[in-house]
């Protein structure tokens, strides 16, 4: 578990976190390198719908907020998203073939 190994922090390791809902926001008082929610569990956490880009960085950086450093939002079919720890936001197409998990 994540929970201990919260010594690690300030020693360089670089955690990144893809996880369920529960353990996922159970990190981020760890402020880990990098999260990936999907865009389903990224509504689930916030209990709204989420039906454009300018939602998905709204609530990418409310986990900004609450501690994550960089947020990468996979969208099945129409890619992903990276919210960067500096705002910089990424784009980034879906490759071609049928999606399986996102």
């Amino acid at each position: 578990e994540l929970g201990t190994r919260g010594s690690h922090q300030g020693s360089g390791i670089r955690v990144c976190v893809d996880a369920r809902q529960e353990a996922l926001m159970s990190t981020l008082v760890y402020h880990p390198f990098l999260i990936k929610p999907n865009h389903k569990e990224l509504a689930e956490m916030f209990e709204v719908e989420l039906s454009s880009r300018e939602d998905l960085l709204v609530y990418a950086k409310e986990l900004q907020a609450m501690g994550a450093r960089n947020v990468l939002v996979s969208m099945a079919e129409q890619g992903a998203l990276l919210l960067t720890e500096t705002q910089e936001v990424y784009h980034a197409p879906a490759c071609r073939g049928k999606v399986v998990n996102s």
